[in-house]
């Protein structure tokens, strides 16, 4: 079950990083075979690292709130509330 922050946006790799609205949690569907890297914005992050996603493949992705994403092809973010 999730619990959803915002409506689903779409992000890529053209935009470079984004924090996505400073989510710690996001719900990621990716629409084309994808690497999405999670990045520290500042100092280290234990969410830091990358994750390769197949068309159509949807993940919970856990990060901090300053961290940045970015993704080789296209994705579709939406912020849900970190539940563990």
């Amino acid at each position: 079950m999730y619990k959803l922050k915002g409506a689903a946006t779409a992000h890529t790799s053209g935009d470079g990083t984004d924090n996505i609205g400073s989510a710690d949690a996001l719900y990621i569907l990716a629409e084309a075979d994808t690497t999405i890297t999670v990045a520290a914005s500042a100092g280290t992050s234990p969410y830091a690292g990358s994750i390769k996603l197949k068309a159509n493949q949807t993940i919970t992705l856990a990060k901090q709130a300053a961290d940045t994403i970015a993704t080789t092809g296209n994705i579709s973010c939406t912020k849900i509330a970190f539940h563990w």
